[in-house]
């Protein structure tokens, strides 16, 4: 179950998860120190709303394409394979053109909303060029994980890291050009270099693959890719609907200062995030072949032997972290005792990582359960928001952390829930 090359590529991807995860918090530092909490709040709102709009709109290529690729490559029907690939590239094509006009529409209204200032629209609208570039590689990290091409993957993420460290510090240190506007065009350089790059190789690569393969319209497959895809879509869409939905009301109910500190906070839980990344990624393919091969010892397996060593990582973790915090907050530029504010958040992240695997279950199951887990989510979180505002009217963390917490508790009872119907549906 878990071979060699397994244990290989988690080491891998754990090495390069601790790197990016190390150049997120000197960054995080960098931008405390030399632009401020403030500034690091404003790029935490850009970051959201931006996110919210994206994910809004994708189409989860990436999922699409390791469900329908590897199914086709198991059937050694390369055509298909092929057909899969175009398809997905092209609707990612049209995603990301219409997602950068929505950016030039709506920047200079969120940046009123959220600074009341709308001629810093200019910096949502610079972001939008790194939610288009991040889109741009769905459906192409979905060709690298379905070939198991790990390695590929890591790769361009620690090269993402590496170029915004190297274009901030230009910025900071030797233009002196310390702005959230600098700051923001740092991040859109490194991420449309990067996925230029990841083009270029995945283009050589499928070449090398498929120059010999005709492309032929199979329109059976593609009625059966597009049925996938719209209802990855439409779950997406309703997920979207609480993607950083936590920093966005911070930000419109308080100030970027607050946000700032606030998402410093969450930052530090990044090494609890991180334990249980990799598997995702390195999981995805085994466990469709499992499924596929209606394997359940070994699909239960996988997932049993990973959630343990997630949670005894975790656990870990947040005890050392939970000890130093005060010593931890000071080195990133916030001088607050936010202990509470710290455990409660480390209990959501680690929750949530010990359902690493759900997004790949409901994908089995209905994809469009992902959008019922996020109406559940959704209602959740603004009933205890809201009821927590009507008795402390004065909006502070504690107005997000607590829903959050609640929420979470709920998703992760359902998430069990559908897995015991799978289980039951299809592996009995």
């Amino acid at each position: 179950m878990f071979n060699r090359d397994f244990k290989r590529n988690t080491v891998i991807s754990y090495g390069t998860n601790a790197f990016v995860l190390g150049t997120s918090f000197l960054l995080m530092i960098m931008i405390n120190h030399n632009a401020g909490v403030k500034s690091y709040g404003e790029l935490a709102i850009v970051v959201s709303v931006s996110s919210l709009i994206s994910t809004f709109l994708t189409p989860k290529s990436i999922d699409a394409v390791t469900r329908f690729f590897v199914r086709e490559k198991l059937s050694h029907n390369l055509k298909n394979a092929k057909l899969i690939m175009v398809l997905a590239l092209g609707i990612d094509l049209f995603a990301s053109c219409f997602l950068l006009g929505i950016f030039f529409s709506l920047s200079e209204s969120i940046a009123s909303v959220f600074f009341g200032a709308p001629e810093l629209s200019l910096i949502f609208l610079t972001y939008g060029y790194v939610s288009v570039s991040l889109f741009m590689r769905s459906s192409i990290s979905g060709y690298f994980q379905s070939h198991e091409f790990f390695n590929t993957i890591n790769f361009f993420q620690i090269l993402d890291a590496v170029l915004k460290i190297i274009f901030l510090m230009m910025n900071f240190y030797v233009y002196k050009m310390p702005s959230t506007q600098i700051i923001v065009e740092s991040y859109a350089l490194a991420s449309m270099v990067t996925t230029g790059l990841m083009i270029t190789v995945f283009l050589y690569r499928f070449r090398e693959e498929f120059h010999t393969i005709p492309l032929s319209y199979n329109t059976v497959l593609i009625k059966e890719y597009l049925l996938f895809n719209s209802k990855t879509f439409f779950a997406t869409s309703i997920a979207s609907i609480n993607n950083n939905i936590d920093t966005i009301m911070l930000g419109y109910f308080t100030n970027t200062t607050l946000v700032g500190v606030y998402q410093s906070l969450k930052n530090l839980l990044i090494p609890i995030s991180f334990i249980s990344s990799p598997y995702a990624m390195l999981t995805t393919t085994q466990l469709t072949k499992y499924y596929s091969m209606h394997d359940r010892a070994n699909f239960m397996g996988t997932i049993k032997k990973v959630t343990q060593v997630v949670l005894s990582l975790n656990v870990i973790i947040i005890v050392i972290m939970l000890i130093g915090l005060d010593s931890f907050l000071s080195i990133i530029g916030v001088n607050e005792v936010l202990r509470l504010e710290y455990f409660m958040l480390a209990m959501i992240v680690a929750i949530k990582q010990s359902i690493w695997w759900n997004g790949i279950v409901i994908n089995f199951y209905n994809p469009l359960l992902i959008g019922v887990l996020s109406l559940v989510y959704s209602l959740l979180f603004q009933i205890v928001v809201w009821s927590l505002y009507g008795v402390v009217p004065s909006f502070e963390m504690i107005h997000i952390i607590l829903p959050n917490l609640v929420a979470t508790l709920g998703i992760s009872y359902l998430a069990y829930v559908y897995l015991q119907k799978l289980l039951k549906r299809d592996m009995s």
